[in-house]
């Protein structure tokens, strides 16, 4: 119990503070980080998956991915079809549950919440694939969160 729930406790008008989770309130010492960026979807075919975005964990920072977004902008696309695979990787291996990413998760303005722990030096790689053409049309990733001291 921190000295802030002890006076409101101790008052005569008690009330309830609701303190966030500790994951969802990083330290002071955190920097904020906001990754976006975006490609032509490519073309159809054996290798033709694309980096959208990539970037590593700065040497001694730890970080965290709090917020996750992918879109396509313009052009048809309808979810769950396979025609667009998404994968986020970390060191090239990919993050559970970001392996085969069949539909937007929310918006470039309203990124979907998620929790993604990385560790010191770790790269990250945000990829698109498809399955059919689309021709000229763009993908879309962000990636929100922050990064704090590893020791």
């Amino acid at each position: 119990m921190d000295s802030r729930e002890l006076a409101v406790q101790q008052s005569d008008n008690p009330i309830t503070l609701a303190i966030p989770a500790l994951w969802d309130r990083p330290s002071p010492a955190c920097k904020y980080f906001d990754r976006a960026a975006s490609v032509l979807l490519p073309a159809p075919g054996a290798a033709n998956r694309t980096t959208v975005l990539t970037f590593a964990v700065p040497v001694g920072q730890n970080a965290v991915i709090r917020e996750i977004s992918n879109v396509v902008i313009g052009g048809v696309f309808i979810d769950f079809s396979g025609d667009i695979i998404w994968r986020l990787f970390r060191n090239a291996i990919a993050v559970r549950e970001y392996n085969n990413i069949l539909f937007s998760l929310g918006s470039l303005a309203i990124p979907t919440s998620t929790f993604i722990e990385l560790s010191d030096g770790d790269l990250i790689n945000f990829t698109v694939e498809t399955t059919v053409a689309f021709g000229a049309v763009p993908t879309a990733v962000r990636l929100k969160g922050w990064w704090y001291p590893s020791s």
